[in-house]
């Protein structure tokens, strides 16, 4: 199982079926606080933004394309 398959099936425990994460939920399941989740949407290189979806105010993230996001930056260094 590659780590985006372990990181998929560890948010999928997390989350259950929702298909959007909050910005809480992304801090829970990596380990941060919203303060830093709020920021990686701010960056100013809009390539290095995790894939969201904006609805008025509200941030979600799609978990899947989330996860494997997470995974290239994690890998960029």
């Amino acid at each position: 199982m590659t780590a985006e398959e372990t990181l998929i099936q560890d948010f999928a425990v997390l989350f259950g079926n929702k298909a959007l994460l909050s910005i809480d939920d992304v801090a829970q399941g990596v380990g941060c606080t919203p303060k830093v989740v709020y920021n990686w949407t701010r960056r100013n290189d809009p390539a290095r933004r995790p894939p969201r979806v904006v609805i008025g105010r509200t941030v979600r993230f799609p978990k899947t394309e989330f996860v494997r996001w997470l995974i290239k930056e994690q890998t960029r260094a």
